[in-house]
């Protein structure tokens, strides 16, 4: 049996298509996305930790102290992109490294992980930022860029035109990714820290091309 289709039914058809792709992108948007956790501890796994950190090329051990530091590198590695800063130290005092327990015992800022007597991880609290604030960065308000909400701190106190020319100086020809991630990590007495924006929600993505990076441009594979 053949079923004909006449131009009132065409049109119905798409308009009904047409509305429930509406209904999707509003529920998505202003629903679920729009209500995500902002800040949250991502969750990771300790065999993953391991290897990656393990893999981390060793600072020179030459020199009486070594440092290698840079901010806002731009990094782009098959379909990840980010906006990384990084901190390499060695050797790295008992102080910073108490630091960190006592963030552990005050339950501030992320969750420490020990995988061994002489590595650990800080991972911080990442951040999240909807697709409907970020997508009103720049015309609706200066509060849809992370990485403009990081600069902010800086110029608190200030008027808010000061603080929006500075977020807005700041995040010039830089991308706006809409997911934040820091790490610290102690190994024997080498500290490495990783403050990553970036285009993906997976912490352990972010971790690993981080490592990546350091590797292949700063420690080499081998070390320096």
């Amino acid at each position: 049996m053949k079923i004909k289709f006449n131009e009132y039914t065409v049109k119905k058809v798409i308009m009904t298509l047409v509305l429930l792709l509406v209904i999707g992108v509003v529920g998505y948007l202003f629903v679920y996305d729009l209500n995500r956790p902002e800040r949250y501890v991502p969750e990771m796994d300790t065999e993953f930790l391991k290897t990656e950190i393990d893999r981390i090329a060793t600072i020179d051990a030459d020199s009486e102290y070594t440092v290698y530091d840079e901010d806002d590198v731009l990094v782009t590695q098959d379909g990840f992109k980010c906006i990384l800063s990084y901190y390499c130290e060695r050797p790295v005092d008992e102080e910073t490294k108490d630091s960190y327990d006592y963030l552990e015992a005050k339950n501030m800022f992320g969750k420490l992980i020990r995988l061994s007597d002489s590595v650990q991880i800080f991972v911080w609290d990442a951040y999240y930022k909807p697709i409907v604030e970020a997508l009103g960065y720049g015309w609706l308000n200066y509060d849809g860029n992370l990485y403009a909400s990081n600069v902010a701190h800086y110029s608190a106190g200030y008027s808010a035109d000061y603080a929006d020319k500075t977020r807005r100086e700041a995040t010039k020809d830089k991308p706006n990714y809409r997911n934040c991630f820091r790490f610290t990590i102690i190994r024997d007495d080498e500290l490495f820290g990783f403050l990553v924006y970036c285009n993906t929600d997976s912490a352990e993505e972010a971790l690993s091309e981080s490592i990546n990076y350091i590797n292949n441009n700063i420690l080499g594979v081998n070390g320096c």
